[in-house]
């Protein structure tokens, strides 16, 4: 039941953002941790360990990015735990994208998110929730971004986001 209220409330709070186009400075690591807050309880029961590098700033809707951000940490915490040390590593370096996508700014400094966990198999990212998703791929490129989703070996996974920002 509570996976189809996460769903209605996901659902409602994007039809809400769907015709906001407001772009400001939003600090990458506040809204990380707004949406790590959200799911404090289930980190907290999974005994999960959180370890976050310094994000960079970004022009974008803060309110896009945050439901992105809660996207994709339901994505990771809502499925089966692997292991008795599961973690998240958000870390960011310098990115690259390529350059005949749709929407990409030629002026600045790109920057890959990097989300690394063993917290739910490699499978079920492919498998994972195709609307929170598809949501985030519609955030990321709105904001002259890519998401991109690999397997590590079998027992992980890592997604990441490139987006336009810099280092405050």
């Amino acid at each position: 039941m509570s996976s189809v209220l996460s769903t209605y409330n996901t659902i409602r709070d994007e039809k809400a953002l769907s015709n906001s186009s407001y772009f400001d400075t939003v600090i990458l690591n506040d809204v990380l941790q707004r949406a790590l807050q959200k799911y404090q309880n289930e980190i907290i029961k999974g005994n999960i360990i959180i370890r976050c590098d310094e994000l960079p700033e970004v022009e974008g809707n803060e309110q896009e990015l945050e439901l992105m951000f809660k996207n994709i940490i339901s994505i990771i915490i809502d499925n089966d735990l692997l292991s008795n040390k599961q973690f998240l590593y958000v870390n960011c370096t310098n990115g690259s994208i390529d350059a005949q996508a749709s929407n990409i700014k030629d002026d600045c400094k790109y920057f890959e998110i990097q989300f690394k966990t063993n917290v739910s198999a490699a499978i079920i990212w492919q498998r994972a929730d195709k609307y929170k998703i598809t949501e985030c791929e519609k955030i990321v490129s709105k904001h002259s971004g890519k998401l991109k989703m690999n397997i590590i070996n079998s027992t992980g996974c890592l997604l990441s986001i490139i987006l336009p920002g810099k280092y405050s």
